[in-house]
């Protein structure tokens, strides 16, 4: 994971799902402490209003399968 010119190695799990036949979508989420990648957690207002240090990425990834015929007109 890059982050602000900051790479860290990980572990992220994952789980998958077959939306549509061809189709697997692959997703999950991975908490992160924001001074893992060297991100101070601002204050605002004088310290009133504080951030955490947590950051939580979601995300989704869609696989499809073409075949080599139909990758001609894909395009």
């Amino acid at each position: 994971l890059k982050i602000r010119e900051k790479t860290v190695k990980m572990q992220i799990g994952f789980s998958t799902n077959e939306a549509q036949a061809n189709h697997i979508v692959l997703s999950g989420e991975k908490p992160l402490k924001l001074s893992e990648v060297d991100i101070i957690p601002p204050d605002k207002i004088f310290g009133l209003i504080t951030i955490k240090d947590e950051l939580r990425i979601n995300f989704a990834i869609e696989i499809s399968h073409i075949k080599e015929n139909e990758s001609a007109n894909a395009f």
